[in-house]
């Protein structure tokens, strides 16, 4: 009678995702130069690089060479750019964090990254937050339905007669 694998059960938080039956944690995934997907797992202090999923309950298998890593890391930071200047910063941060998994020996540019990252998150932040209702609207291709005008010059009447000054540059 053949043997029956244990699968796992997967519960996610935020990016990663672990096995509540073993414990084995999917970190995340990056994209190697020639385009194929490598997934980056977790078991205690050991960490993988591997195209597959490792079985549950048992040992992860070997990790992969530095040289590997390396490149791994370096192809995760280009992807982490090309989302950064796509303005996908969560992406971009995610890939940066496999990066800092990969090839933690670059721990000070990881930090550059994140820091470049964190910074852009917040001005373009403040810049949504100086942008006034009218300007997101517009923005997502939409317009205010005819009665939101006639709501809106309605209560500028109402004011008007209640001698309240307002600004109407909406």
């Amino acid at each position: 009678m053949a043997e029956t694998k244990a699968r796992h059960h997967w519960q996610k938080s935020g990016q990663t995702k672990q096995c509540a039956t073993c414990d084995l944690q999917d970190v995340g995934s990056v994209r190697d130069g020639a385009g194929n997907w490598h997934s980056i797992w977790r078991s205690g202090a050991t960490q993988v690089i591997s195209a597959r999923t490792p079985e549950c309950g048992k040992p992860l298998p070997e990790p992969a060479p530095a040289a590997e890593r390396a490149q791994l890391a370096t192809d995760a930071d280009k992807g982490a750019h090309a989302a950064f200047l796509a303005g996908d910063y969560e992406r971009a941060a995610h890939l940066v964090e496999a990066a800092r998994v990969l090839d933690p020996a670059r721990a000070e540019l990881w930090s550059q990254r994140d820091a470049g990252i964190r910074q852009a998150i917040e001005k373009s932040t403040v810049r949504e937050r100086a942008k006034s209702p009218d300007e997101r609207i517009k923005e997502a291709g939409r317009q205010y339905p005819e009665e939101m005008h006639h709501w809106q010059q309605w209560n500028y009447q109402a004011q008007l007669r209640a001698g309240i000054e307002i600004d109407l540059e909406v």
